[in-house]
This record gives structure tokens, C-alpha cells and sequence, in this order.
């Protein structure tokens, strides 16, 4: 095989690898709705037809966070390069630490399945391009985090819980913490650039949302069960396109909001139960000048 087979070929491959990332194997319907104004039908993935594939298959063992983690990882790795699949989580409880979403990606909890989220601030580093109460900063991961995706899901009848040993002690507001927040106050109104305001040092203790959709469109949450989180439970911030049905919240911490739609648009909340330790559903719009 000569020099230029050989270079036609890697061409060839890497065409197709991108065509396989950029041409889903999902399809995305619409659901249109009765509204006392406008309402533009709203968007989600249908993963009936993708790969499912479970994390078993990626070495994840009960009782093993690091394995379970990295299994996760790799699954939801490869059902984003093969253009869109489901991982699947099997019934048992599995303890691990954080979850970041790739487009294309529903993560599905068998019935029976829960998904415990270890209590340790470590596991949810590097810092991550987030928020805190409406005003965006670098802080710990959420504990299940999507950036800038595209046709996400989470599903199923199984649970995703928190534990909250750390994020208990982390509830009050000791002055370290009101320092810092007063700090971020101030970069976010002098316009100070995001990665400019890092918020993860020894005293700071802002504490990650369960779930964040960040800049994110084309979102299904539907049928778990949300039990615990160390702050707001659900946040679709500056995403489009969201359905969340038949999901049942159980948080009774420190600001426990069930849902907070911050500066996103086209939104169906239906069928949920929300018992929580603060808001049900709060609308919000950023803060200040981060609106």
C-alpha cells in the first residue's frame, strides 16, 4: 500500500467519524400545547430507536465509585461518537461522581436503579462555567451537568439521590461565604469576564445544583425520582426547548428549589410532584447585570 492509499483512507475514516457525530441516530418531534399566548412547539429527542447500551459494559461495579464514574463516562463517550444512544443504568444502587452530558445522550435509570452522588466537593472538579443564585462564575460541577448540548435526555423509573454528609455542613452562611459572595457580586457588576470569577478556594462552600442544563436545546427529563440535593434541584439555564413530566422531587435542604427556568424559553413543566424545602417552580431572569 503506497503513501498516498494510506492517506486517502484517513480521510475517508475522519469523514465518516464526523458524519457519524453530525447525523444523529435520534429523531426529534414536536408537542404543540393550548397557551393564553403564543407558544412555539417545543422540540425533544425521541431515543426510541438508538443504541442502548448499559454501564455494565463499561466496567462499572456497585459499591466502586471510580469504576462506576469512569463507567458512565465512557459509555456516554461513545454513545455521543456513534451519532446518539441511551445509557442505561441497571437496577441496583450505584454511587458516583459527577455525570456530564454529550449531545445525542439519554441517560436512562432501569426501574430499581438509584444513582447515588458521593458527598465529596472533590469528585465535582475542575471548576465548571456555571452559576450562582443568577450571576455566572467557575464553581464545583453540578452534580449532573450539560453544556452547550443538543438532544439530551434523562429518563426512566429509577432514582438519582444525593448524599449530603458535606452539604449539610456547607448549609449555613459563615463569613468565608458571604465574603466571597459579596466578591462575586462585585465582579459580576464591573462586567469582570466569567473565567475571571473563580469561586472554588477553602471558604467559599458554593454549593453545585443537582441538575444544570446549561446553554443547552432539545431537553427531555421525564419519569425519575430526584431525592436530595445539595442546591437547586433542576436548573435549565439559558436552554430552549425543555419538557419535564412525571417527575417526582424529595429535597428538604437549603435552597431546594424543585425548578428554576433562569433566562430559557419554550418550557412544559406538566404531571410533577415537587416536596421540597423551598420554591416549587421559581422563574428567573439572572441577576443584575448578568441578565
Amino acid at each position: 500500500m503506497n503513501k498516498t492509499s494510506i492517506i486517502l483512507i484517513v480521510i475517508c475514516f475522519t469523514f465518516l467519524n464526523s458524519c457519524r457525530t453530525e447525523n444523529p441516530s435520534i429523531s426529534v418531534h414536536e408537542i404543540s400545547m393550548e397557551a393564553p399566548f403564543d407558544m412555539p412547539n417545543i422540540k425533544i429527542p425521541d431515543f426510541s430507536t438508538s443504541k442502548r447500551m448499559s454501564i455494565l459494559d463499561f466496567g462499572a461495579k456497585q459499591g466502586d465509585k471510580e469504576k462506576t464514574s469512569k463507567a458512565i463516562e465512557l459509555a456516554i463517550n461513545n454513545a455521543n461518537s456513534i451519532g446518539g444512544g441511551v445509557v442505561i443504568i441497571p437496577e441496583g444502587e450505584w454511587i458516583t461522581g459527577k455525570v456530564h452530558l454529550k449531545s445525542n445522550v439519554n441517560l436512562h435509570l432501569n426501574k430499581g436503579a438509584i444513582l447515588v452522588f458521593s458527598e465529596d466537593p472533590a469528585d465535582y472538579l475542575p471548576p465548571v462555567h456555571t452559576t450562582w443564585e443568577g450571576m455566572e462564575c467557575y464553581n464545583y460541577s453540578p452534580l449532573i451537568y450539560a453544556y452547550k448540548c443538543k438532544n439530551i435526555a434523562i429518563t426512566g423509573k429509577g432514582e438519582i439521590k444525593a448524599k449530603m454528609d458535606v452539604w449539610e455542613t456547607w448549609f449555613l452562611r459563615p463569613p468565608g461565604h458571604m465574603n466571597n459572595l459579596k466578591r462575586l457580586y462585585h465582579l459580576a457588576s464591573k462586567g469582570v469576564p466569567v473565567e475571571e470569577r473563580q469561586m472554588v478556594n477553602g471558604s467559599s462552600h458554593m454549593r453545585p445544583q443537582f441538575i444544570q442544563f446549561n446553554r443547552s436545546e432539545n431537553i427531555l427529563l421525564e419519569g425519575i425520582t430526584i431525592t436530595n440535593s445539595p442546591f437547586w434541584v433542576i436548573h435549565p439555564c439559558l436552554s430552549k426547548d425543555v419538557v419535564i413530566r412525571n417527575v417526582k422531587v424529595r429535597a428538604h435542604g437549603h435552597n431546594n428549589d424543585g425548578v428554576d427556568p433562569e433566562m430559557s424559553q419554550n418550557m412544559l413543566i406538566e404531571d410533577c410532584i415537587f416536596d421540597q424545602g423551598d420554591d416549587a417552580i421559581a422563574i428567573k431572569s439572572g441577576r443584575n447585570q448578568d441578565t
